[in-house]
């Protein structure tokens, strides 16, 4: 894998393209050379934290607290030079009624200068650090349920529904980050809150007092409101999580409700869901908009109680004008520690949703692990076990033998395959299908064999695979399951898949050139043209016997084409070529294919099922399919039953003979057969 910087060459294909239909590209502002550390996206792994909503988020403080300091420092700088205006106009205004004009009056004047200064200066950087920080909390969190869901490895749980994690990623992880902006602006308003009632409370006592009880009171006032506001917007946000899954479920199985007039039973679960959806939105908008309210009345109402008692100083004499306008003004700017604190309160409740499903998905375990290795590791060295049958410390396989110094593991996985669940057993080098009359228990167990799930036991030889390193399992052992997906990319790399070359990301200048002629170019094309690539005469011999030449000749620039996301440019048989073509790239010791003609017509089920025996050969081949076309072609044929054991093993034709001389295993073979040909039971 290598790490491919093409934004050069995307700059000149944007210019290109611009040329050629006659368009003029926008101008773009200059960039910096170098954006400021907390204004880049957080880059390699995430943080390393146990699913709990608090510990997530307190790690991700952690992770800012340079920036999160200097955010509190330029917002609590901006609140108090702005509050502090309002004292400064009143300290002017007192010395010039008191004494008129003259050169006493330059001292309040530098001071209300100053404070102007530093109020425009903090203001504008107030607002970059406020962007930072939600900028760093709303990605940190969003890569933290990404990559975790991205990296669970083995078979799929169903603990946790699709679309429920997508809005994780994409709406809870922005509220986080909202609540991670506010949290500068709730201390500095804090802050500023202290020295105004200070400053208050030092001209007069009573009316400080005012302030400094009367501001509590209107906060708790507001807190009433967020326990049945945080508990319908709960609400609310599963009942969006269940309508963008059943989304999510349909734009996959489009085709199928279709052939099957499944559409009009989808529309009313849509409509019945996003009814809910609706409800529910409906019971949160009230303590929303009664929050709302209170927000924007109860500070006004309070700001005109300070002024109205500051007028009857006045009039007593307790106050000065100056006083009086500078109470005022302080009574009217602690409206915006108040909405800080109310705003705080609104994305707090969000957020505490958002860290609960971001914390449900960093829960979700995966079915396979190195622990059990790493176990007989500790064992095996606590016992003197010779290094040559143990696995090292480091996590990587120590294949060396004690004697003669060759390497055991470069022909493990030439051995043959075995089902610790069943016993059944694939030979070593040949090609064998798996049938069964039910196909979900052939794939389930042509599943296993991959380890998917650690809960079963799979022997290569001897070998137990969960002893092995999974990265080595990996290279060595292939699934192309029948759901394989493929992603918005080039062809290319959905081959590659993981061994696909690592783009570094587009700047912001090709950014906002490839989205504005994307809107106004509409023609298929590749994104770039990388000539030479290493692995393209493997990957093109790979789609030769998939028979995948049609997805070449149709997508535009071939291998650089670009594939829409899950394939949606591609026929069901395309994607399905495509994904047998990904696994057969790998030219792994050991290739799983469930199902890898079940879409595609018959003549060319005949020439991949060709493709593969001549490709394939001396290589372990196991192919979950009861096709004819390809059974004729394979070296070894098993027949299983509804419990998994096997019931019959031969060629195809001898399974067929067998059948002709009334052998229950080949009559049940043959029935499988003639179902899938359309003949007789």
């Amino acid at each position: 894998m290598r790490t491919f910087d093409f934004n050069e060459k995307h700059a000149q294909a944007n210019i290109g393209l611009a040329k050629k239909n006659s368009i003029k590209l926008p101008p773009i502002a200059n960039q910096p050379g170098r954006w400021p550390q907390f204004l880049q996206p957080p880059l390699g792994k995430t943080l390393n934290v146990p699913p709990d909503p608090k510990g997530i988020f307190l790690e991700i403080l952690r992770k800012n607290k340079g920036l999160l300091a200097l955010a509190i420092l330029v917002t609590s700088l901006s609140q108090l030079s702005s509050a502090l205006l309002a004292w400064a106009l009143g300290l002017l205004l007192d010395s010039g009624l008191d004494r008129g004009f003259g050169p006493h009056l330059i001292q309040p004047v530098l001071i209300f200068v100053g404070l102007l200064l530093v109020s425009t200066a903090t203001t504008g950087t107030y607002q970059i650090v406020e962007i930072a920080t939600w900028l760093q909390g709303q990605v940190r969190s969003a890569r933290l349920a990404g990559q975790h869901v991205g990296n669970r490895r083995g078979k799929a749980r169903v603990d946790m529904a699709t679309g429920d994690i997508i809005a994780t990623i994409t709406t809870d992880a922005v509220h986080i980050g909202g609540l991670m902006s506010f949290l500068p602006d709730l201390i500095a308003s804090v802050i500023t809150t202290v020295v105004i009632a200070y400053l208050m409370l030092s001209v007069s006592v009573p009316l400080g007092l005012v302030v400094v009880i009367g501001m509590p009171l209107v906060v708790l006032a507001l807190a009433f409101v967020i326990k049945p506001l945080q508990q319908r917007q709960q609400s609310q946000r599963d009942a969006q999580g269940d309508l963008t899954n059943i989304g999510t479920d349909v734009v996959t199985g489009l085709r199928v409700l279709r052939g099957i007039g499944g559409e009009d039973v989808f529309n009313e679960r849509y409509k019945t869901l996003s009814q809910e959806a609706r409800r529910r939105g409906v019971r949160t908008a009230l303590p929303q908009a009664v929050l709302s309210s209170a927000s924007q009345g109860l500070p006004h109402a309070f700001a005109l109680m300070v002024v109205a008692i500051a007028a009857f100083m006045v009039l007593d004499g307790k106050l000065t004008a100056g006083e009086m306008i500078a109470f005022y003004g302080l009574a009217g700017y602690l409206m915006h520690p108040l909405f800080s604190i109310v705003g705080a309160m609104q994305f707090g409740t969000r957020a505490w949703v958002g860290l609960r499903k971001v914390a449900r998905v960093k829960s979700l375990e995966s079915t396979v692990s190195d622990e059990r290795m790493q176990s007989d590791t500790r064992i095996n060295a606590s016992e003197g076990v010779p290094a040559d049958v143990v696995v090292n410390a480091s996590g990587n396989a120590d294949d060396t033998a004690a004697a003669g110094g060759t390497s055991p593991q470069a022909d493990l996985y030439r051995g043959s395959l075995r089902d610790g669940q069943t016993g059944v057993e694939f030979k070593a080098g040949v090609i064998t299908a798996l049938v069964a009359a039910d196909p979900d228990k052939t794939a389930q167990l042509a599943t296993r064999l991959s380890r998917v799930d650690d809960a079963d036991q799979v022997f290569i030889g001897e070998v137990d695979l969960r002893t092995r390193p999974i990265d080595e399992v990996r290279d060595h052992i292939v699934l192309a399951s029948s759901d394989d997906h493929l992603f918005n990319g080039t062809l290319r790399d959905n081959l590659l898949a993981g061994r696909a070359d690592l783009h570094a990301p587009l700047t912001i200048s090709n950014a906002i050139f490839e989205t504005y002629l994307n809107n106004r170019v509409r023609e298929e094309r590749p994104l770039l043209k990388i000539e030479g690539h290493p692995e393209d005469d493997r990957l093109l011999a790979a789609m030769r016997t998939a028979d995948a030449q049609d997805v070449l000749d149709s997508t535009p620039g071939g291998l650089d084409g670009i594939v829409a996301e899950k394939g949606r440019t591609l026929s069901g048989g395309q994607r399905q070529r495509v994904a047998l073509a990904r696994a057969l790239a790998t030219e792994a010791d050991v290739v799983i294919a469930i199902e890898p003609t079940s879409a595609v017509d018959s003549h060319t089920e005949s020439r991949i099922a060709h493709h593969l025996r001549a490709n394939r050969s001396g290589r372990t081949t196991i192919l979950v399919t009861a096709s004819p076309l390809v059974l004729d072609q394979c070296d070894e044929v098993v027949l299983i039953d509804d419990e998994g054991r096997e019931v019959a093993r031969g060629t195809h034709a001898g399974l067929l003979a067998q059948a002709e001389q009334g052998d229950a295993g080949g009559l049940e073979y043959q029935r499988i057969v003639q179902r899938v040909m359309g003949g007789d039971q």
